[in-house]
């Protein structure tokens, strides 16, 4: 029974699992009844192979010199990078700044902490790595066992390669705030069966339509959903089968909900024609001629790739392995950074984005005010969230000059030559085929990462320990040695 458990949990952790055979580097054999690899990955994962379709260019041609994008000020507000810089309401200086902080790739780690409670029996003065402290008499105390982070940049921080890293634009059949405080599709959709009369006189950057607040729901599901199974943003909803099962498992059952939310993967493509939406360059455009005084530019960052969710599971099982017994264990993915935000340089927007100008307001009862007239007058403003930058812990590019027959050992031939021109790939590199012939594995599996990392996890519990565990250079260790 243990042994079918981490079976399943390994097959989790490698995603996908009915394709890994494909990708281990072997030696040619030349035989021909050898059973042959698939020459494709399955549909389901060809999100790893496949940049998305209109996925916006990192560097391409700038018309704002580097030293100006490094210029712009902003400040740190928890998690969110927010800026009232002027210099933004330029639409091609918020164009190139916003590839360039795509570039400035925020750290995330693992955080994995135990705590349990102790009610002392006498009021006593101790001393521990916390200093000295007095604990009285049946007073609970919160003790600290193990709080200790990983570092995660390495896996999708690559200097030379930028392969992982997109900017992506959000679907026109997508509900999202486009410029005003509602959930709107783009004006160029128009639901299958309806047609709007005036949307051929708009636009991709306009709203359209209020989108109904069953599909929101099913759109606020999908999100976290998406997001512990490694989906990127540019995953297709209506197409991941997996999704609506496991939803018709929960408090309705799938095809009633479906129809009783009002909404049918398989009846309604949610595109009528193709995808008409609009660039990066086009909501930037939008944005800053947008005379508002309250708008905002908000742009989400995602980290995609992993099933964080089996691999949360796997580290919660490597510390009970210990023996550690607490309910008070957190197993957290923490990113540094989660939003971009652009704020409009008057002084309203900047007094309400400054923290104690926003909390003197609520003191004085004056920002509902500001609120309600942020929605209700012309000149009020809403967010613009249309955009999203991607960073893939686990993605398959194409091998240089790579074609759809070649083979994996063809590849494997010519990589030492392949070396010297393109710094960017990784050594060693792990084939696989893809779309366009073979790729190579620009990231790590999180089975493999979860397999250098377990023992490591275990001994920061049994060790107490509290900090930043160091890893990796085991395969630089002995690389002096004589016969290594």
């Amino acid at each position: 029974m243990v042994a079918d458990d981490k079976n399943a949990l390994a097959a989790a952790l490698d995603l996908p699992p009915s394709y890994d055979h494909a990708v281990t580097p072997g030696p040619s054999e030349g035989s021909s009844s050898a059973p042959s690899a698939p020459r494709a990955p399955p549909k389901e994962s060809l999100v790893f192979f496949q940049a998305p379709e209109h996925a916006e260019p990192l560097f391409g041609q700038r018309t704002t010199p580097e030293d100006i994008l490094a210029d712009i000020k902003f400040t740190m507000k928890g998690k969110h990078l927010v800026t009232c810089d002027a210099r933004l309401q330029n639409p091609n200086v918020l164009y190139d700044w916003i590839r360039y902080r795509a570039l400035q790739q925020p750290n995330m780690v693992l955080h994995c902490s135990g705590r349990h409670y102790e009610v002392p029996e006498r009021d006593e003065t101790v001393t521990d790595r916390d200093g000295v402290r007095s604990r009285r008499k049946g007073q609970p105390e919160q003790i600290v066992d193990f709080d200790f982070t990983v570092d995660l940049g390495s896996v999708y921080k690559h200097p030379d390669n930028t392969a992982n890293i997109h900017i992506d634009t959000v679907r026109s059949d997508r509900p999202t705030a486009r410029g005003t405080h509602e959930l709107t599709y783009a004006a160029s959709y128009s639901q299958v069966g309806h047609r709007d009369l005036y949307a051929p006189l708009l636009g991709p950057v306009d709203a359209g339509a209020v989108a109904d607040s069953s599909y929101i729901s099913i759109c606020k599901e999908w999100v976290p959903w998406r997001l512990f199974r490694g989906l990127p943003p540019w995953k297709r909803m209506e197409d991941t089968v997996e999704f609506w099962e496991q939803r018709g498992k929960g408090k309705h059952t799938a095809r009633i909900a479906l129809r009783d939310d009002g909404f049918d993967p398989e009846a309604d493509t949610r595109l009528d024609g193709d995808d008409t939406r609009a660039t990066l360059k086009q909501w930037c455009e939008k944005y800053t001629s947008d005379p508002s005084w309250l708008k905002s530019f908000v742009v989400p960052i995602w980290l995609w790739g992993w099933n964080l969710e089996a691999l949360q599971t796997a580290i919660e099982g490597a510390i009970k392995s210990t023996g550690y017994n607490s309910n008070d264990v957190k197993v957290q993915f923490e990113l540094e950074q989660i939003v971009i935000e652009v704020h409009p340089p008057n002084l309203l927007s900047r007094a309400v984005n400054t923290t104690w100008v926003y909390v003197l307001l609520w003191m004085t009862l004056l920002y509902p005010l500001v609120w309600i007239w942020q929605r209700m007058h012309t000149l009020g403003g809403g967010p613009y969230q249309v955009s999203s930058i991607n960073y893939g812990l686990k993605f398959y590019p194409p091998l240089p000059s790579t074609f759809p027959s070649e083979t994996i050992e063809a590849a494997q031939d010519r990589l030492g030559g392949m070396y010297k021109l393109h710094s960017e790939l990784p050594k060693p590199a792990q084939l696989a085929y893809g779309p366009l012939g073979v790729h190579y594995l620009l990231g790590r599996k999180e089975g493999e990462w979860f397999r250098e990392w377990e023992e490591r996890i275990r001994m920061g519990v049994r060790m107490r320990y509290r900090g930043a565990l160091e890893g990796g250079g085991e395969e630089e260790a002995g690389a002096g040695l004589d016969g290594y």
